[in-house]
């Protein structure tokens, strides 16, 4: 009778390690499923966003508005505004703000070297969130 109480025993704790094994598991593989959906979810939104981006900036021909500090200067290339629409998520306000600061800050440069500084200081800003 102790042979079937072990063999009984042994059974049972072999039923419990392997449903342990199989939900310890299906949470790993649950967890990397979330992980790779989030990486898929962000890859989506970001095309997204810039074909909206692209899409506004084509249509609108997103032009800033010459006054007499950049009058003189050319204008930045249309990736550079694309890229800096996309970034600012349509807030022309936001990116004409930004834009001024920096060409108070730092007189005297080209009209894309403003705009490159803008998407690298956003770009480094949100590297550090």
């Amino acid at each position: 009778m102790s042979q079937l109480n072990d063999l009984t025993k042994k059974a049972f704790y072999f039923a419990c390690g392997m449903a342990y094994y199989v939900a310890e598991e299906t949470e790993k593989n649950l967890n990397e499923l979330g992980t790779q959906s989030q990486v898929f979810f962000d890859e989506a939104q970001e095309f997204i966003d810039d074909a909206i981006a692209r899409g506004e900036a084509e249509v609108n021909g997103w032009n800033m508005p010459q006054n007499s500090s950049t009058s003189h200067q050319a204008e930045a290339s249309p990736e550079l505004k694309r890229q800096l629409f996309s970034l600012v998520g349509g807030n022309m306000e936001l990116a004409d703000r930004l834009l001024a600061n920096v060409r108070q800050k730092y007189p005297n440069e080209s009209e894309n070297w403003y705009w490159e500084k803008v998407i690298y200081d956003l770009e480094r800003d949100r590297q550090n969130y």
